[in-house]
C-alpha cells in the first residue's frame, strides 16, 4: 500500500518544480524544447522519436 504525502510537502515540491521548469524553459531554444518534447512523447507512448 502506498503512503500518502502530506499536503504541505506536496505543495512545496510542486512549487519547486514550477520554478525549475520556468528556469529551464528560458534557457532552451525552441529546437531544444521540441527535441525534448519528442523524447518525452516517445517515452510516454512508446513511439520512436525522430
Amino acid at each position: 500500500m502506498q503512503k500518502r504525502v502530506p499536503q504541505i510537502v506536496s505543495s512545496v515540491m510542486s512549487e519547486r518544480g514550477r520554478k525549475g521548469a520556468k528556469a529551464a524553459h528560458s534557457q532552451r531554444t525552441p529546437a531544444q524544447r521540441k527535441a525534448l518534447a519528442k523524447k518525452a512523447a516517445a517515452a510516454r507512448w512508446g513511439k520512436h522519436a525522430e
